[in-house]
């Protein structure tokens, strides 16, 4: 399990090179030129969300990798990483939504303690919802990483199986006929994203969605200024709106490829299991053969959150085009 641990998680590891060389690439250029005011605040929460968020999850993913580099590598070395690296730590999936929903919280204090001064009123041509200065694109990414995330923890939650801790985190093997009990209770488990891990990364990516909406539909539906701020406003709502998105984007990414990585690591194994005859059987769960691609699809996912909050942290800006201006 070790081995192919490295095997899958190397996805991720390149990733990070790759987010290396690009921030040396990067270095020196002159950043895009940043508004005053809100649009400061959001630049603001664009930089330090996504490193706040990239962050905590490359420390979780990368201690399990520490711990084995000082098993194979160092095995004399009188480091103690845990006494136990793979066991059940419900934060590992759900730590990049604990900061994400911290961040929006402060966005939302922020938002909420804003006033607007409104010098000659502006007559809208339509009413405008939370959804009006949203990219549509970036919308439904993020409406369907929500969706992705919540039908997988879900049909993890209904397969899984407790432990010896009363703990959804184990996955259930097709039991042969005549399997002894000493067998089947060594091997007939193994470790799985069951409801132990996917309730709480559930909740805290419908709390994360509703403070996503609030923050949108608030920032949208304040009236502008003066007929002259309506073009500076909207493009400064809808830079805030993406900035928001993205955030929200990349942090359900990296739950939900964790989980794929964790549910194909599962099923590429088989287990060995004894009858009462002393016959011996592999088995393995009945989605075997799509197991290795669930796995890499769960290590791209993360590789491509990792990019989306790198581009967040080095400034990059969502183009405003006269067409999608909202008009009013």
């Amino acid at each position: 399990m070790s081995y192919l641990l490295l095997v899958l998680q190397s996805p991720l590891i390149l990733a990070t090179i790759a987010i290396v060389i690009f921030l040396i690439v990067r270095r020196g250029r002159t950043p895009e030129h940043v508004e005053p005011g809100r649009s400061a605040f959001m630049r603001s929460v664009a930089v330090t969300g996504s490193v706040a968020v990239l962050i905590v999850h490359l420390a979780v993913q990368f201690f399990p990798l520490l711990d084995l580099a000082q098993r194979y590598l160092l095995p004399n070395l009188s480091v103690d990483f845990s006494p136990d690296p793979w066991g059940y730590a419900w934060w590992s999936y759900p730590l990049p939504l604990i900061v994400a929903v911290v961040v929006l919280t402060v966005v939302m204090v922020r938002v909420a303690q804003e006033s607007v001064t409104v010098e000659a009123p502006v007559l809208s041509l339509k009413p405008r919802g939370w959804a009006s200065f949203a990219s549509r694109k970036e919308l439904a990414s993020a409406a369907s990483v929500l969706g992705a995330l919540v039908s997988v923890s879900l049909f993890a939650g209904v397969h899984s199986i407790t432990d010896r801790f009363g703990l959804h985190t184990l996955v259930s093997w097709p039991r042969p006929i005549g399997a002894t009990d000493a067998a089947w209770d060594e091997y007939g488990a193994s470790t799985f994203y069951g409801w132990a891990y996917s309730v709480p990364v559930v909740i805290l990516a419908v709390v994360l969605a509703a403070q996503l909406w609030w923050v949108l539909h608030t920032i949208s539906v304040r009236p502008f200024a003066s007929p002259a701020s309506v073009d500076a406003e909207t493009r400064e709502r809808t830079r805030a709106s993406s900035v928001l998105l993205r955030l929200f984007t990349a942090a359900v990414l990296l739950p939900l490829g964790g989980a794929l990585l964790l549910i194909g690591q599962t099923a590429t194994f088989s287990s060995v299991i004894t009858t009462l005859d002393s016959a011996e059987y592999f088995v393995s769960l009945g989605y075997a053969s799509f197991a290795p691609a669930i796995a890499v699809a769960g290590a791209v996912l993360q590789a491509l959150a990792l990019l989306m909050l790198v581009a967040a942290m080095r400034g990059k800006q969502s183009r405003v085009s006269s067409s999608e201006l909202v008009r009013s």
